[in-house]
């Protein structure tokens, strides 16, 4: 663990500045800038709030043929959510991964995994 110094430009700043605190948690996306016998510093192109980061919605089915079964389904219930998470199915049996293309990004909320649990099971819906 250690500690570097972030450069944010003023405007910046006034438009993020709620984030900006002690205990908030960001990701901050920028430009490494490092000389010679000087510590490295950021210089800030974007700062996003850590709860406001994209996620992974994941709905884990045990073979093919259950992704077919419900696969309607799945998509009913997805077609009503609109965000910036990404769903991503795993058939556990043959290990494959299918990513949504990002116009079906959803809002993986509460909401949202509560039904999926309903329909896929408890143990089978993951957001990270």
């Amino acid at each position: 663990l250690g500690t570097v110094e972030v450069i944010v430009w003023p405007n910046d700043y006034e438009k993020n500045s709620a984030y900006l605190n002690e205990n908030s948690k960001i990701f901050i996306k920028g430009k490494a800038s490092v000389e010679e016998d000087k510590d490295a510093k950021v210089i800030c192109d974007r700062i996003i709030p850590f709860d406001k980061m994209p996620k992974k919605l994941w709905i884990r089915l045990a073979t093919m043929s259950d992704f077919t079964a419900k696969e309607g389904m799945i998509n009913e219930i997805l077609k009503d959510s609109d965000g910036s998470d990404t769903v991503v199915v795993y058939l556990e049996d043959t290990k494959q991964m299918k990513q949504f293309p990002r116009n079906m990004s959803v809002c993986a909320d509460e909401n949202l995994t509560k039904k999926l649990k309903e329909l896929c099971g408890e143990d089978n819906i993951r957001v990270v």
